[in-house]
């Protein structure tokens, strides 16, 4: 599909590791695994914090895979503190990956555990332009609106179905034109479903959702706006 062209709104998943025909989807792509190629799938290439040790040597590559045309974002990149791969390390390598999003003027995906005020430090002492689409985001109600504060967007998942009413505030005071929403590596969770879920939840109709991050998808992107 011509992103130039997309038709009517749509379901669009923004991070999910398994192809799927539903919708527009965003295929998870590990830099270490990423294959030149005419792909029509859409795609974010990064390295993720969990594989940094055993593949830091693709990151030379980083920037000739995400200059391919049918890769829209960076990443899945960021920063964790719930693994041991030295916190420093992931620093480094996640600053790589930033400047290789603001050379390329393509907005990242970012991946974050227990690493939301490091996270909005580096925002910040970056300066970085491109939009950062937090994915799968559990954060509580003031993380929230720190992060989209500094340009953030916010992804929603699977945590939509469980209860944690502190993500939920979050979610439910995430204005649509700074939302997404996604299904990562849940096969047995399709989008369509996370929708429902979130139309439900924030008590509009499911096209009003799925026009308004069709929206949010195509200024991404385009770069529109």
């Amino acid at each position: 599909m011509n992103i130039s062209s997309m038709p009517t709104p749509t379901y669009i998943n923004i991070h999910t590791h398994h192809p799927s025909p539903q919708g527009i989807t965003v295929l998870n792509t590990f830099l270490q695994e990423f294959q030149e190629n005419d792909s029509q799938q859409y795609q974010s290439v990064g390295l993720h914090p969990w594989h940094i040790e055993e593949h830091q040597g693709v990151l030379n590559n980083l920037t000739k895979a995400a200059d391919r045309k049918h890769v829209l974002f960076i990443g899945e990149t960021g920063l964790d503190r719930a693994i041991d791969t030295p916190f420093e390390l992931q620093k480094e390598v996640f600053v790589q990956h930033i400047q290789c999003a603001e050379q390329l003027s393509k907005p990242m995906i970012i991946h974050a555990v227990r690493s939301y005020p490091d996270l909005l430090q580096m925002r910040k002492q970056s300066k970085a332009q491109q939009p950062w689409v937090i994915h799968g985001f559990q954060g509580n109600l003031q993380i929230a609106q720190q992060l989209l504060k500094t340009g953030c967007y916010l992804s929603y998942g699977e945590v939509l179905f469980k209860n944690r009413p502190k993500v939920i505030e979050a979610f439910l005071q995430t204005p649509i034109d700074r939302l997404f929403l996604e299904t990562d590596d849940k096969k047995e969770l399709s989008i369509q479903q996370v929708y429902e879920q979130a139309a439900q939840l924030k008590e509009i109709p499911i096209f009003t959702l799925i026009e308004r991050i069709s929206s949010n998808f195509r200024k991404l992107a385009l770069f529109e706006g």
